[in-house]
């Protein structure tokens, strides 16, 4: 990014306006012109990218994660390391959808949920959301986190067609 660029953090997401972008009517709703572009992210992701340095320096905002965010951040992490690309599952009701290759070349394979060790699941919850992943061909990841180590599994819905 070059230093032209001007970073606005709005909670959740973050909106990162760039130069010499396409200019599209939602841009003009954001009172963006059209020479500018915009890219979304999450604030997980926002935290991430200033990690690895990936964020203009100057923009060293201090963004403060709850302690549900710092669990979300530390999954984030772990599947970035797995060589996952990652984006908000907050459309299917979980917290990540996962993709084994970059999202334009392929369908997400996972939805991520994460809970911490005392956190309850209903059963019915459980079973909806699996249904609900299942119909748009995706599997449930379900993450457990507990003193920084986080434990994955995959579930699948099996249907009575398919026995």
């Amino acid at each position: 990014m070059s230093s032209g660029d001007e970073f606005i953090t709005i909670h959740n997401p973050v909106y990162i306006y760039q130069k010499h972008g396409i200019g599209k009517s939602l841009f003009k709703q954001k009172g963006i012109n059209k020479n500018e572009s915009i890219s979304i992210i999450t604030k997980i992701e926002y935290v991430y990218l200033n990690e690895l340095n990936e964020i203009l320096k100057e923009d060293r905002r201090n963004i403060l994660l709850n302690e549900n965010e710092k669990m979300k951040y530390h999954l984030y992490c772990e599947l970035k390391k797995k060589g996952f690309f990652i984006k908000d599952g907050f459309k299917y009701g979980c917290d990540f959808v996962v993709y084994k290759k970059h999202p334009q070349c392929c369908h997400s394979y996972f939805g991520v949920l994460l809970m911490n060790i005392h956190q309850s699941l209903i059963n019915n919850e459980l079973i909806g959301l699996c249904r609900l992943l299942h119909n748009v061909k995706k599997h449930l990841l379900l993450c457990n986190y507990n003193n920084s180590l986080i434990t994955m599994k995959e579930i699948n819905w099996v249907s009575m067609e398919n026995k």
